[in-house]
């Protein structure tokens, strides 16, 4: 028998486009995952673009911006292409992956997230379902533990 169960998983089928955090405002999401342990925790996972942003070009007069669709052609071109010498980043936003871990009765034992420093875009969705699933186990792990409920999660085996 199975240790957790995969309940959902939902991601876009190319990742590619999820090489720098900088291209996607705060809030979008990048994947979702549902996890049920033994004895009926469920983790719930995303994996979302977080922070606010703040930028522009040195040698622009256009002035800061905060959302990607204020971005001019020349500010987004220096992003995809890593040219940090020309962007003056006041504040910056990142990919992080969130967790809500929920006991068999529904309630919330703990949320929490992490700062995700893998590169998505060299991910397929089946390989950032195995790097989610890695996360969500440590994360539900850590707390199961913590709150004494060991024998809610052996995260050995799974489906």
């Amino acid at each position: 028998m199975a240790e957790y169960k995969i309940l959902n998983f939902d991601c876009e089928e190319d990742l590619s486009k999820y090489k720098e955090s900088l291209l996607f405002d705060a809030g979008e999401s990048v994947a979702g995952m549902t996890i049920e342990f033994k004895n009926g925790f469920v983790c719930e996972a995303e994996l979302a673009v977080r922070g606010d942003v703040r930028i522009a070009l040195y040698d622009s007069e256009e002035g800061y911006v905060r959302y990607t669709q204020d971005y001019s052609p020349e500010l987004r071109t220096a992003i995809e292409n890593g040219e940090w010498d020309k962007i003056d980043i006041g504040n910056n936003n990142w990919f992080e992956m969130l967790y809500t871990l929920k006991d068999a009765k529904g309630n919330e034992i703990a949320s929490d997230g992490d700062v995700y420093e893998e590169d998505i875009s060299k991910h397929s969705p089946e390989t950032l379902k195995e790097s989610m699933l890695d996360y969500s186990e440590c994360f539900a792990k850590y707390y199961i533990d913590k709150d004494k409920n060991k024998e809610a999660l052996d995260i050995s085996k799974g489906e």
